[in-house]
């Protein structure tokens, strides 16, 4: 089996996905009070995270950010968070790259097994992966206590990517060197060596110089 493995965040949407999430929390009309709660929360990390050079302690962050910002879904239940996602998932097919929309169209025309690795919520990234036709979609899962939320968070992040992407993928039974992946971020680099076909899809400055050095194409 070959798999063409496509990142979300700043690959197949190009903008930063928790500033959105937070931006359909208020256009849904949800609480206020939770929005500026989880922002106030959000904010010294993320600003940390903008003036970070660092690219293990960036990864880390990340993880952070995805975990505080879980705090919003406090006391509601799977029916209430999937909604909400779902709603976020069709705007955000508003703003998909169409080149790597294109991508995923024929990767999987030429019979390679789509596979959707997000650190994003497995409840946003799956309805972008049945919007865009991906065989397997991986994201960061919630856990629920009897339908309500409890916030024990299964997170895929950069560090754990590959070790995500292999609990569902034995690796000797794909063809690696086959395979594709398509990324923005110095954080998926392990994921990128490890096929045959890396693609850089508007890289940040490290990615990019790798990019260049090794000669991998780049889609801006």
């Amino acid at each position: 089996m070959r798999l063409a493995i496509f990142d979300f965040n700043g690959t197949i949407f190009p903008r930063e996905t928790l500033p959105f999430l937070l931006g359909q929390w208020y256009g849904q009309g949800r609480s206020r009070t939770k929005l500026v709660r989880v922002f106030l929360f959000l904010l010294p990390l993320y600003l940390r995270y903008i003036i970070s050079a660092d690219s293990d302690y960036r990864e880390e962050m990340k993880a952070g950010m995805v975990y505080r910002f879980s705090t919003i879904f406090d006391g509601m239940d799977y029916h209430e968070i999937l909604e909400y996602f779902q709603n976020a998932a069709e705007e955000a097919g508003k703003y998909y790259n169409q080149k790597i929309v294109e991508e995923i169209k024929k990767t999987g025309a030429e019979g390679y097994h789509t596979v959707l690795l997000s650190g994003a919520f497995k409840l946003l990234v799956e309805n972008v992966g049945n919007d865009l036709n991906f065989d397997t979609v991986i994201g960061s899962e919630f856990s629920f206590d009897k339908g309500v939320i409890n916030r024990a968070l299964k997170l895929v992040s950069g560090v754990s990517k590959m070790s995500s992407l292999l609990e569902v993928f034995p690796p000797d039974q794909i063809d690696w060197k086959d395979s594709c992946a398509y990324a923005d971020s110095i954080g998926d680099l392990e994921i990128l060596e490890y096929v045959g076909h890396p693609v850089a899809v508007s890289p940040d400055r490290e990615l990019r110089n790798i990019a260049r050095e090794r000669g991998w194409p780049i889609i801006e």
